[in-house]
């Protein structure tokens, strides 16, 4: 059974962000068992949140 997971990643930095989101989509197509449901990175001084559907 695939382990479905949210992505949530808090950076400083966008390209930061994005590199941390990269890590884990990497790792979620390298193991059958975990599927990607939901991702998003968020601005760790303003706090924003950005949704990014895979």
């Amino acid at each position: 059974m695939k382990a479905n997971i949210a992505v949530v990643i808090g950076s400083y930095h966008k390209k930061e962000g994005e590199e941390m989101l990269n890590e884990v989509r990497d790792y979620a197509k390298k193991n059958d068992d975990v599927r990607i449901v939901d991702e998003g990175w968020f601005v760790s001084r303003s706090g924003s949140f950005h949704s990014n559907e895979p």
